[in-house]
């Protein structure tokens, strides 16, 4: 084929709730610019690298907001849909509704290297797309855990495991392409030391140093490196294009300064590929307000004009009595915001 146009995204967290409350109303209006965007866009490809639920077994909401989706997907211009599960996710849930699947043209990769090793073709049945499906890997699903190792040699074997299980879809891929040699994109959810969890963090690392692998462990002949698992959208310095394309909403008040974005990448079809971040709306803010209770009630009727019932966190300059908190919550519903946490001013 000539161009190919494909979104990369991750880390939906369907079913997560903010101060109990469920954000469905949220993932409402995701879908309809996300749907919007693709009709404007017109991708041919949508790759979902892990995280689409926030729940292994989601609730009934999360699988009903799912299922939406994968309705509105079936009636899109998108051609095909990949989705490797996240550690939030189970390989069940996603494929639950196996009927909308199969209508959007849609597959769900399981812990195998036969499942992610995915060949995307055309009617005449050539391929124009090799996708590696791999999802969140834990230690056992590359190797056998063995407990007498210290950690660092843990680290080294989940490293090798990592590296092998990626060199070996990408043979299976190449295999089933039968000499043809369209564009190959690896899919993954873990993370890369050296990138960051926040935007005004320093690089880190993951806690776990048994979700750490370097930017090499892809191999070196992917055209493109698909992430997922960092809700701060950013590149990963690489000798490959390497992204997470982070959390397309916010998630928490820890959210506020992160890139929210769709990844959209063009092979022009003559080996060329571009790289463009598309913004995504978001439509419910979490906002932080800091001072006296006069200041704070002050900015909630601001906040509560301006925004359509942001979620506020309140950091107070004075004592928290229970006198304070019914002030706060008769202010807070006056200014149609939704009050989720109240703590001390930071010092």
């Amino acid at each position: 084929m000539g161009e190919l146009r494909i979104f990369h995204t991750a880390d939906w967290h369907l079913g997560k709730t903010i101060d109990g409350s469920g954000r469905t109303p949220d993932h409402e209006r995701f879908f309809e610019d996300f749907f919007a965007l693709a009709q404007s866009r017109r991708p041919d490809v949508l790759l979902m690298a892990g995280d689409i639920f926030h729940r292994p077994e989601p609730d009934e909401a999360a699988e009903a907001l799912w299922r939406a989706f994968l309705e509105r997907l079936v009636a899109s211009s998108i051609r095909h849909t990949v989705i490797a599960p996240g550690n939030h996710d189970s390989y069940e849930a996603l494929a639950r509704p196996a009927d909308l699947l199969a209508a959007a043209r849609a597959t769900v990769s399981d812990i195998t290297p036969e499942s992610e090793a995915v060949v995307l073709r055309e009617a005449d049945g050539s391929p124009f797309l090799g996708v590696a499906a791999v999802p969140f890997l834990a230690e056992s699903d590359v190797g056998t855990p063995d407990g007498r190792l210290s950690v660092e040699e843990r680290c080294a074997r989940f490293e090798a495991g990592v590296r092998a299980r990626y060199a070996e879809v990408r043979r299976r891929i190449l295999e089933a392409c039968r000499g043809h040699r369209p564009p190959t994109v690896a899919m993954g959810h873990l993370f890369v030391p050296g990138c960051q969890f926040r935007p005004r963090g320093r690089p880190d690392a993951d806690r776990n140093p048994l979700r750490n692998v370097p930017a090499d462990a892809f191999g070196d002949a992917w055209d493109y490196v698909a992430l997922g698992h960092i809700h701060h959208g950013q590149p990963v310095t690489a000798s490959l294009p390497m992204r997470y394309s982070g959390a397309p909403l916010m998630l928490s008040f820890n959210h506020q300064h992160y890139r929210h974005r769709i990844i959209e990448l063009v092979f022009d079809g003559a080996g060329g590929l571009s790289v463009e971040e598309l913004p995504v709306p978001q439509r419910r803010m979490f906002l932080t307000l800091e001072g006296t209770l006069p200041d704070v009630r002050t900015m909630m009727a601001e906040v509560g004009r301006r925004h359509d019932a942001p979620y506020v966190r309140v950091r107070l300059a004075e004592p928290l009595t229970e006198a304070v908190s019914e002030q706060l919550e008769a202010a807070a519903r006056e200014a149609g915001v939704v009050l989720c946490v109240t703590e001390p001013a930071a010092v």
